[in-house]
């Protein structure tokens, strides 16, 4: 089975003919144009696929309408629900660009082939991204996502080899 991404969320209903408000959770500007496909889960937690015949924006809001919801009862059940993409709707990255889900849970090495832990969380900063490395002991310690330190990244194998730095891990 496709790994799932949430790419919003269903707020509210709009109209008699099966709009719904969405709160965007995607940074992809072309995640919701005219004949995308999304998915959401049922109380069955079954998936439903939901093809986009209509956007547009209202007072601040995303407007969808799919083309398998025709009235307002069906719309609202879709409140509350996240709207997803499978993983090979995901566009390609360039080269040496890594999506957030393949770099968690990544074993960190150094050259020497010496385990230092796991990748547990990624944060977000102004010049580079910082890894957080959990070790098998609990401690934690970040890194940054920079050319000096990290030497190989190997997301299939879910391997990152790194350069210790002098302090780095301290």
């Amino acid at each position: 089975m496709s790994k799932l991404f949430n790419v919003g969320q269903v707020t509210g209903t709009h109209g008699i003919k099966g709009e719904v408000k969405i709160i965007i959770t995607s940074d992809n500007e072309n995640r919701f144009t005219l004949g995308e496909r999304l998915y959401v889960k049922n109380e069955q937690e079954r998936l439903i696929s939901l093809t986009i015949i209509k956007e547009r924006i209202h007072k601040n809001h995303l407007l969808l309408q799919f083309e398998e919801i025709s009235n307002l009862t069906e719309a609202e059940k879709l409140k509350g629900k996240y709207l997803m993409v499978k993983e090979e709707q995901l566009p390609e990255l360039p080269e040496n660009e890594y999506y957030i889900y393949e770099i968690l849970d990544c074993e960190v090495y150094t050259l020497d082939d010496e385990y230092l832990g796991k990748i547990s969380n990624i944060f977000k900063t102004g010049a580079n991204d910082v890894w957080e490395i959990t070790t098998e002991d609990g401690k934690e310690h970040l890194i940054p996502f920079i050319d000096d330190v990290v030497k190989i990244i190997q997301p299939e194998e879910k391997r990152i080899l790194i350069e210790l730095m002098e302090g780095l891990l301290e």
